[in-house]
């Protein structure tokens, strides 16, 4: 999903930290805010974002005394993924927050219990400005959760001082609003006329799986002189790819399925199948001839997110070019809709008895035929 505009909406809790509190001086009380965001998807790894939020900051005295600063805040981020493996995403930022004035209210009477309220302005117009760095969790494809501190440049933080934006923590989440608006709209004719790559399993189509490895931990073990820790990842890995072929074997149907190690990428992406594929012993065998002319590629990978961050370990697929296949096209079975998939596709088969891999596949599978049943009224032919 890089290189792509996201917008949407974020909503948070605001609680202000000061370096000076004693006894008497002004604590701070959780208040929500709430912004806009645009953000530009360079990469899985990296995206800039603009945020125009309303934001408000409370403080109380022991006299019960509750002083409310409200401010537009103009927020400019960087989010950085560290690397395939995590889902973690680090933000830092910069921002201005414009004071739009002070709310003071006062308690009128324990037995009443009442606030009176008066409004000030004399700060109105004041500009602050703040770092911020945190940490954003990708709770769906849609919904980020995200804490940050916000660390005033400019604000005075003495004791009973309120003059300008203070230092703050904020938490709360974001909404990809066009990931929702995508998600729900059906395409046109005329886009499924253009949506190529998804009738590439149609008529004579294949699908390749990709049996990949983690090269790079193992070339490091090598060269640290580990030899026995990368041939027990070699190992292990051989494991997990044999398990995979034996899913695909046992529960995919939809098209012929052939099998290719990922160090012979390049000769997929040049259509370039002689002797190619692996068997399900994991060897090379030149027998295994595929001549179809159009394909697509699965794989255990990571999907994309929306928010710039990953899920890793998903049965993926792709189109020949190695790109994340897009929605509506089935291109991914995540584990988090493991269960529901199983429930739904499942039926007549202990479910228990099957290992995540052999359901991802299963339901890859079932998800194909109701895809190609919907959009194209296609029915493969036996």
């Amino acid at each position: 999903m890089s290189g792509k505009l996201w917008y949407g909406v974020k909503v948070n809790g605001n609680m202000p930290v000061r370096k000076k509190l004693p006894a008497d001086s002004l604590a701070g009380i959780v208040k929500p805010g709430a912004g806009l965001f645009v953000a530009y998807q360079f990469s899985p790894w990296f995206r800039p974002q603009f945020e125009v939020e309303y934001s408000s900051l409370t403080f109380k005295k022991i006299t019960d005394e509750r002083i409310t600063n409200n401010y537009l805040d103009l927020g400019f981020n960087f989010f950085v993924t560290p690397g395939r493996r995590t889902n973690i995403t680090l933000n830092i930022g910069w921002m201005a927050s414009i004071t739009q004035g002070t709310v003071y209210r006062t308690l009128n009477g324990a037995s009443l219990g009442g606030l009176t309220s008066r409004y000030s302005n004399a700060n109105a117009g004041r500009v602050d400005y703040l770092f911020s760095a945190g940490l954003t969790f990708p709770a769906s494809s849609k919904v980020d959760l995200f804490a940050k501190y916000h660390f005033t440049l400019t604000a005075d933080e003495a004791p009973n001082t309120l003059t300008g934006k203070t230092s703050y923590l904020q938490f709360g989440l974001s909404v990809n609003l066009n990931k929702f608006i995508s998600d729900n709209q059906q395409p046109t004719e005329e886009q499924l006329r253009r949506q190529k790559n998804n009738r590439a399993l149609m008529d004579g189509g294949v699908l390749l799986v990709r049996l990949n490895y983690p090269r790079n931990t193992m070339k490091r073990l090598i060269e640290s002189g580990d030899d026995h820790g990368a041939l027990a990842l070699k190992v292990t890995y051989d494991s997990l790819n044999m398990q995979l072929i034996r899913a695909f074997k046992k529960y995919y149907t939809f098209t012929p399925v052939y099998f290719f190690v990922d160090e012979k990428s390049d000769r997929v992406l040049s259509h370039n199948f002689d002797s190619l594929f692996v068997n399900e012993q994991m060897q090379y065998d030149p027998s295994i001839v595929c001549t179809a002319e159009k394909f697509l590629i699965a794989e255990v990978g990571y999907v994309e997110m929306i928010g710039g961050n990953i899920l890793d370990n998903m049965l993926v697929v792709l189109d020949p070019q190695f790109r994340q296949m897009k929605s509506p096209f089935p291109y991914s079975i995540t584990n988090m809709k493991l269960f529901e998939g199983s429930k739904r596709y499942l039926t007549g088969i202990d479910e228990t008895t099957l290992s995540s891999l052999e359901k991802n596949v299963f339901v890859l599978n079932q998800r194909l035929i109701s895809f190609y049943l919907e959009y194209y009224g296609y029915i493969q032919k036996q």
